[in-house]
C-alpha cells in the first residue's frame, strides 16, 4: 500500500528531515495577547522541494480562532502549531510575500497532514483559513 506524500518538516540547523520520535517545535505563549514565539525555527519541505519557514523568535497568533474553538484546535498542538506558524508567516502583511492565500492554505492543509492531523479535521482547518483567512495575491498584499 503507498503512503501519501504530504511534504515533511525539516531540523532547522541541517535541512534532514525530523525522526518521528523527534522533539516537537517549541514556542512560548503570551496568554494575555493571544500571541506564540517560536523558541526555535520551524521549517517544512513541500512534495515539490520548496522549503517554507518560519524563524526563530517569530510573533504569531496561532490560528485565528475564537478560544471556544481550541478545545478542537489549541494552537499549540504539537500537530498544528509549526503549520500555524508557517501558515502566519506566509499571511503576514509586514513580511515579503512568498506566495498568494490559495497555495499558503494549500500548504498549510499540507503541512497539518504531515504532522500527523486527521484527514476531516485537517480539511476543516483548510476550509477555515480558505474562507475566513486573509485572502491576497502574491505580488504583494
Amino acid at each position: 500500500m503507498a503512503t501519501a506524500n504530504f511534504g515533511q518538516f525539516l531540523d532547522p540547523k541541517t535541512y534532514e528531515p525530523l525522526a518521528a520520535d523527534a522533539p516537537r517545535v517549541i514556542c512560548s505563549h503570551h496568554p494575555y495577547l493571544r500571541e506564540f514565539t517560536l523558541l526555535q525555527p520551524v521549517v517544512f519541505r513541500s512534495p515539490n522541494g520548496h522549503i517554507w519557514k518560519a524563524d526563530h523568535g517569530y510573533l504569531y497568533n496561532g490560528a485565528s480562532i475564537p478560544r471556544f474553538f481550541w478545545r478542537w484546535a489549541r494552537p499549540e498542538e504539537p500537530r498544528i502549531f509549526p503549520a500555524s506558524a508557517i501558515h502566519d508567516r506566509l499571511c503576514d502583511p509586514a513580511l515579503p510575500v512568498e506566495c498568494d492565500s490559495v497555495t499558503a492554505a494549500c500548504v498549510f492543509w499540507l503541512m497539518l497532514r504531515a504532522g500527523g492531523t486527521r484527514p476531516v479535521k485537517a480539511f476543516l482547518m483548510w476550509l477555515a483559513v480558505r474562507l475566513f483567512g486573509p485572502q491576497f495575491s502574491g505580488e504583494s498584499m
